[in-house]
């Protein structure tokens, strides 16, 4: 693709090889632009997503407080309840219709926004199943068979283009006009799983009479506009949210408010010292370029520990998003950007000259400035020990004079700066979060 003079030059090419063509052949394609929408340090704070909450989320400890209470506390807006919800995968009923309210209702008298599971299949037990898996799932089979509860979890896809997909919009339908939910949480939804089922339209044949595969990615479009039409139907500002793993097909994701990216990397470890290139993680981690918020999903040592995976996404303007357990890492970032009114404030990143330089390449820093005064994140990502100097452009940060202090915007201890520099020590990937202002 080149562009000159506000003109766009698009060149595709269909064939890779040559071939013979012996009877007319009909293309079809779409153009996403992008971004989509805008995507804001607003919304992200508005949003401040947790996942995994349960039932019992909302039941009172012996000293009177539930864990949702403790939730709030630590900054939490928007809470998932994943697929607990249902009795059985992928039900759009919930277990106990009672509970279900009594969550609702626990989660909005604390301020709390609760999203329920969708996923992409319907558990092979499940009642609404029976005698229709083989015209809605996938062929060939794409099954999920966990190891916890699989007589009530394991499916096998379905295919938006098979009936399924009616299904699922009705029930999303009724769910929101029965209970004040305040949106979805979809998991692997907005994919256009490969599929070969004719039953309901999917595969092709060639010359010879072979079965081929397609990807339904038109069909996963209108499902997911769909659903978006009809959730925000009944609740207009209704948040609905994509977990997939590397999978940013524009047009299905595009109805969506924010992405979880990261899965991907889970069957590595810590232990094998697995990065990922800067470039990549700009490139497919940031959301900029595709319209939508973005987190970074890690699981414990898979590939990094909490803490690393901070020092990777913050550096990018990236959260990672919390479950129960390591809501303790990101509860003081929070508060530290909220302070500040990262909300309000301009965004200067480390690849656009953000005023602040480190004195290696294993270290950088962003910084947003906001009335005269810089709220700066250091990351030092190799897994060596090491003391990084930075070098600070008051001019840049927006810092006019030139006396500056500095301080630990977490711990709120001060910082020596000494010519405009500062020296961090940092033990293995690691993060600092610092705030600059005049004396």
């Amino acid at each position: 693709m080149t562009s000159k003079a506000n003109v766009i030059l698009l060149k595709i090419k269909f064939l890779d090889h040559p071939e013979v063509i012996t009877s007319p052949l009909t293309f079809r394609f779409g153009l996403q632009a992008s971004p989509v929408k805008p995507v804001s340090f607003a919304w992200r704070s508005a949003a401040r997503i947790l996942h995994d909450i349960h039932y019992d989320s909302s039941k009172p400890g012996s000293n009177g407080l539930c864990e949702l209470d403790a939730l709030r506390d630590g900054g939490v807006k928007t809470v998932i309840i994943h697929d607990s919800w249902t009795r059985y995968f992928g039900q759009m009923i919930p277990a106990d219709a009672d509970a279900f309210r009594s969550l609702i209702g626990a989660c909005h008298s604390r301020g709390l926004r609760l999203l329920v599971y969708v996923g992409y299949g319907i558990a092979r037990t499940a009642p609404e199943l029976q005698g229709k898996h083989d015209l809605w799932s996938t062929m060939q089979l794409i099954p999920w068979d966990p190891g916890y509860k699989p007589e009530t979890r394991g499916f096998d896809a379905t295919c938006p283009n098979g009936p399924w997909v009616d299904w699922l919009v009705a029930g999303a339908g009724r769910l929101f006009s029965e209970f004040d939910l305040d949106g979805l949480y979809f998991d692997g939804t907005s994919e256009a799983w490969r599929c070969s089922n004719q039953s309901h339209g999917c595969g092709w044949k060639d010359a010879q009479g072979n079965l081929h595969p397609v990807y339904p990615m038109l069909a996963a479009r209108h499902l997911m506009r769909r659903l978006a039409d009809t959730v925000h139907h009944y609740k207009p500002e209704a948040i609905l949210d994509a977990h997939m793993s590397s999978n940013l097909t524009l047009p299905t994701l595009s109805f969506c408010d924010s992405l979880w990216n990261g899965e991907q990397f889970e069957t590595h470890t810590a232990a094998e010292r697995f990065q990922i290139p800067l470039h990549v993680f700009r490139t497919e981690f940031m959301g900029y370029a595709h319209g939508m918020d973005m987190e970074f999903l890690c699981y414990e040592n898979r590939p990094f520990t909490f803490a690393e995976a901070i020092a990777l996404a913050c550096v990018h303007g990236i959260e990672v998003r919390p479950y129960p357990k390591s809501l303790q890492y990101v509860t003081p970032l929070w508060r530290a950007m909220d302070a500040f009114g990262v909300a309000k404030a301009k965004w200067q990143p480390y690849w656009s000259r953000s005023g602040v330089t480190c004195d290696t390449e294993q270290a950088k820093a962003s910084a947003w400035t906001r009335d005269g005064k810089a709220l700066v994140v250091v990351s030092h990502l190799q897994r060596t020990n090491a003391t990084v100097r930075l070098r600070i452009d008051p001019h840049r940060l927006g810092i006019k004079s030139r006396a500056i202090q500095a301080t630990d915007a977490l711990t709120g201890v001060s910082i020596l700066v000494t010519s405009n520099s500062v020296s961090l020590p940092f033990d293995g990937i690691s993060y600092r979060f610092l705030e600059f202002g005049k004396r």
